[in-house]
């Protein structure tokens, strides 16, 4: 096993918010976490930290989101101190 791989670690978490219209999907990690000046931008499209990167995935999944009332957030201390990812989605209760 590769030793960099062993502390590796994430952690999903599924809640509804306390008036039960919406639901959170979060994922954590421990990884790379992200540099502060890229939270801003992280979303827009086009906007990437990777040398093949094109991106559109989290741009594509912020409006997705958006499209069904609901919407994706992330938050990071900082480089080396992983990050969370989170949707939030309307629940239909039909």
């Amino acid at each position: 096993m590769n030793p960099a791989n062993v502390n590796r670690k994430i952690n999903l978490s599924i809640k509804k918010d306390a008036t039960g219209k919406d639901v959170y999907i979060s994922v954590e990690d421990n990884g790379v976490g992200i540099d502060p000046d890229h939270l801003a931008k992280i979303f827009s499209f086009g906007f990437t930290t990777k040398k093949n990167g094109h991106g559109f995935g989290l741009h594509a999944s912020a409006l997705a989101a958006k499209e069904i009332g609901g919407s994706l957030k992330v938050e990071s201390q900082g480089v080396g101190k992983g990050a969370v990812f989170t949707v939030a989605l309307p629940i239909n209760n039909n």
